[in-house]
């Protein structure tokens, strides 16, 4: 069944809605390909366009893109096979064939979480990315983001310096040469997780290819968590996704008068769970996964420490809405109240608050209290 289902995705390309009313319709690629003409034509699916293509394209082609993955140490994984995610294939428009290399996780019993953020993300958003990656996987979730620069990178690196589980869904073939001084990072994700791509191996890049892209990197995960996003970003288009696929949506919450949030601040008026540490994520999932899930590795002293000297500079590159508060910190427990700053506005404390309390110097408590780390 493979080839037939790497022959349709040949005839249509990636993201095409087409090919999976075809299955739907004929109950499997195969069975698309060995219909006559009159029943695709019936069908009432294809253009006079596609129809041509259906004729034109041959196994050929389809053997083609095999042979290539064989060369590139690449796995093809088709819609057909008892291992392609369930959690993938009941999204609306579900990859007819995606292509790895590395190390595939379990997605349907595993946790995962999408983050994501712009490719000029701040220096706290890209700080936040690398710390809940580096956390959230070493409690136990596999982390899946798009392979950027920016807040993807620091992603997949918070969570390869734990050794952990991360996955980068491409937008182009895998030996498509891009971004190459990312390579030596999808070598290293690759040692415990993988990289995916809905394209065949040497696929270009293309004008849809990262709106296409982005609706995998959703769909693979429980939830997804945005860094920050301005008004125009992927990562809008990542959680609209998420939120069509019935997805988690989670924001780190910002300043409303700076850019990089606008596009964060709507999708919390639209409904998506604030953010303020990771424990909202292992809070949120620990019920669903309690045997994949271990919080208290996550926060245990020796991660801690290591977190520590990995991030020796934490305080020194705070923002200075940040500093300022943390430098009025004078008690170990203390509330909003007690660390206020004259001229900053309540928006501007909780989003220094969030800052550190994402970047894991300082700690929530009951009763609207918090102490420091």
């Amino acid at each position: 069944m493979k080839i037939y289902d790497v022959w349709l995705q040949c005839v249509f390309g990636a993201g095409n809605r087409k090919a999976v009313k075809a299955i739907t319709h004929f109950g499997n690629s195969e069975n698309l390909f060995k219909a006559s003409l009159e029943q695709k034509k019936n069908s009432q699916i294809f253009t006079t366009k596609d129809l041509d293509k259906l004729q034109k394209v041959n196994l050929d082609a389809a053997q083609k893109v095999l042979d290539n993955c064989k060369k590139c140490n690449v796995t093809p994984l088709s819609i057909s096979s008892p291992n392609y995610p369930q959690i993938l294939k009941e999204t609306e428009n579900p990859p007819i064939v995606i292509y790895y290399r590395g190390n595939f996780p379990d997605f349907d019993n595993t946790p995962a979480v999408a983050i994501v953020g712009p490719r000029k993300v701040s220096e706290f958003g890209g700080k936040s990315a690398y710390a809940l990656a580096r956390r959230l996987s070493s409690g136990g979730f596999t982390v899946v983001s798009g392979g950027a620069h920016g807040a993807d990178t620091k992603a997949h690196k918070g969570a390869l310096s734990v050794n952990g589980v991360t996955v980068c869904v491409l937008p182009c073939g895998h030996n498509f040469d891009y971004l190459p001084e990312q390579r030596q990072m999808r070598e290293e994700i690759e040692k415990n997780g993988c990289t995916i791509s809905e394209k065949p191996p040497f696929s270009p890049l293309d004008r849809a290819a990262f709106h296409v892209r982005n609706r995998i990197i959703s769909a693979l995960c429980q939830g997804v968590i945005v860094v920050e996003a301005p008004k125009r970003s992927g990562s809008l288009i990542t959680a609209n996704f998420a939120m069509e696929q019935g997805r988690d949506v989670f924001v780190i919450p910002g300043n409303p008068t700076e850019k990089q949030y606008a596009g964060s601040n709507l999708l919390l008026k639209d409904g998506a769970a604030p953010l303020l540490s990771a424990m909202d994520i292992f809070g949120e999932y620990s019920p669903r996964f309690p045997d994949k899930i271990n919080s208290e590795a996550a926060y245990s002293k020796n991660s801690e420490k290591e977190e520590k000297n990995t991030e020796k500079n934490v305080v020194s590159s705070l923002s200075k809405t940040a500093i300022l508060v943390y430098n009025n910190m004078n008690a170990q427990v203390f509330s909003l109240d007690d660390v206020y700053v004259q001229g900053l506005t309540l928006n501007e404390m909780i989003s220094a608050l969030t800052e550190l309390e994402i970047l894991g110097l300082i700690k929530t408590l009951p009763g609207g209290r918090y102490s420091k780390k």
